[in-house]
């Protein structure tokens, strides 16, 4: 444990300070190269079924490389140095592996491995991400259903207008199967992922995307021939005032995730009555300075979801509430000490289960 923890602090620190020396090079340089590093280790106090009741982990080591050429070429990579030790560690360790190709302000062209434009909750990175856990909406709905999350694909995008008032828009095609599983794409079917966005204000931004899955039936029987999903969302970020609202609907094509035999529940599915999901969060925090030489910010943060995984179960609502606080050590070092609290309903104790958890997690971004 303590070998892998030192082995992890020296390579981000090591990536951390070239990252600082390559920054300092001259803008009219090209290419221009720049890095940048995460680590984040989480303390849980958990009084959760089947859960370790007290656990220390590293949550997140991450490393990421940025070159570019001019104005008009990016080239993205970002990995996990953390799963280096887990067994899949060659699939899970690369998060992004992306070219981008920057002919105007208003069309961009993106081919490799990214984020589905796809839900403002899950778009915000976890460098910047106000509370720990995007909770359990985003881990079915975004992650488990794959409407988002990381994919190989290709994408346009591009901006509108000024900062004050701005449209942004992206709209791709995605293998559909996540990231890093390229030989599991043994067909033609894809995602289609869109979203735009309108800033209102300086502070104020509305969003909405769609994605729409399809699938091969004779590759994966248990599925329907395709999928929906759509989401509206709004974000303040007004003077240290941050606000996120979102809402996610559409359909639970594996409704077998939720059964307690997975595998028999699917071998049984006929297709017929794919159900309705929907999933309401909120999320607010307001960060002000402690006026302290130490550069000290001090973060309450509330966030609360409902969700409703299936539409035809009868008492099938999940719903979560944490609170907590973030201390800012400048803009590297963050102490994030927050409370979860989970509630479901009788239908989904296969999927999850009622959840008490302190957390206590130190992030340090270089």
């Amino acid at each position: 444990m303590h070998r892998r923890l030192a082995t992890i602090l020296a390579g981000l620190l090591v990536l951390g300070t070239s990252s600082l020396v390559m920054a300092q090079v001259a803008e009219d340089e090209v290419p221009r190269l720049s890095g940048g590093a995460n680590l984040h280790t989480l303390w849980t106090l958990s009084e959760t079924a089947g859960d370790p009741s007290n656990e220390i982990a590293i949550s997140m080591a991450r490393v990421k490389l940025l070159w570019r050429e001019g104005k008009w070429l990016r080239a993205r990579l970002q990995f996990d140095v953390d799963q280096l030790f887990e067994e899949e560690k060659s699939r899970a360790m690369l998060r992004d592996a992306w070219v981008e190709l920057r002919l105007n302000r208003a069309l961009r062209l993106r081919l490799g491995q990214f984020k589905r434009p796809f839900s403002a909750l899950e778009l915000r990175g976890r460098s910047s991400l106000e509370v720990i856990s995007r909770g359990p909406a985003n881990g079915l709905l975004i992650e488990d259903l794959g409407f988002g999350d990381r994919d190989l694909g290709l994408q346009i995008s591009g901006d509108f207008g000024r900062s004050k008032r701005q449209v942004s828009y992206a709209l791709g095609a995605f293998n559909g199967t996540g990231r890093n599983q390229p030989e599991t794409d043994g067909n033609g079917a894809k995602d289609i992922v869109g979203r735009v966005t309108a800033r209102a204000r300086r502070w104020l931004t509305f969003g909405a995307n769609a994605s729409v899955k399809l699938f091969d039936t004779e590759t994966v029987g248990y599925y329907p021939s395709w999928s929906w999903m759509t989401g509206v969302d709004m974000t303040i970020e007004r003077k240290g005032l941050f606000v996120l609202v979102e809402a996610l609907y559409g359909l639970n094509h594996d409704r077998c995730a939720l059964a307690f035999e997975p595998d028999e529940c699917r071998a049984e599915n006929d297709r017929v009555g794919v159900p309705r999901a929907a999933a309401v969060s909120a999320l607010v925090a307001y960060r002000f300075d402690l006026g302290t030489s130490l550069e000290l910010a001090l973060e309450p943060v509330v966030k609360g979801e409902v969700l409703m995984p299936d539409d035809g179960l009868d008492k099938a609502l999940a719903g979560q509430a944490s609170v907590g606080a973030n201390l800012h050590f400048g803009k590297h070092v963050r102490l994030m000490v927050h409370g979860d609290l989970r509630r479901v309903d009788d239908a989904l104790v296969g999927a999850w289960s009622d959840e008490n958890r302190l957390f206590v997690q130190l992030a340090l971004r270089l």
